[in-house]
């Protein structure tokens, strides 16, 4: 059985060396995001499986003053289509902080665009995070059984957790949360 355990700091952890070798010259945007597989784009409807699917908006960043939120899809800048051969990373390499861009998503299934004015990167990973007070449903992933829905995540639920509090079981499969479908663990990981 695959248990894999919600901790908080290992985002955090996994999310500094990608910060760590950048150049406090260049245009940041101020989220964290991951790729996406061709089967979870088809799910979730995007026609484009190269874009970023932001897992979190970087506290007092562009992105935040933008609206931008986890789970929201980027798959334009500007008119600069993100692709197999180009990513956000490699489109936000020809703009400088202060650049406007516009920022195309789809959040919730709706395709939105926002104005944002880039930013510098900060000096210090310290600045980037101020959150404080990190949230934990109790819950950890588990093999799925062969007669439960094709989406959704199943899960164990640890004792006296706010999983148990809810009321959720053993075997449960995690559909969505807060509107949003939950299609692998990564999904949960950003919701909680």
């Amino acid at each position: 059985m695959k248990r894999l355990f919600l901790f908080p700091i290992l985002s955090l952890l996994l999310s500094i060396p990608a910060f760590a070798n950048t150049c406090p010259d260049e245009a940041f945007l101020g989220i964290e995001s991951g790729d996406m597989t061709e089967k979870k784009a088809r799910l979730l409807g995007f026609d484009n499986p190269y874009g970023s699917y932001v897992s979190r908006v970087i506290p007092h960043t562009a992105a935040e003053q933008a609206g931008l939120q986890a789970f929201d899809y980027i798959y334009r800048i500007d008119d600069k289509e993100l692709s197999r051969n180009e990513d956000l990373v490699d489109i936000l390499e020809n703009y400088q902080p202060g650049d406007e861009v516009s920022v195309h998503f789809i959040r919730k299934g709706t395709k939105e665009t926002v104005k944002v004015a880039l930013g510098k990167y900060p000096l210090d990973w310290e600045e980037m995070d101020t959150e404080e007070g990190q949230a934990f449903l109790g819950v950890f992933e588990t093999d799925r059984p062969e007669d439960a829905p094709s989406t959704g995540v199943a899960v164990e639920i640890i004792d006296d957790s706010a999983a148990d509090a809810m009321g959720l079981q053993d075997g449960d499969i995690i559909q969505s949360i807060n509107g949003y479908p939950m299609l692998d663990w990564e999904d949960i990981t950003i919701a909680v």
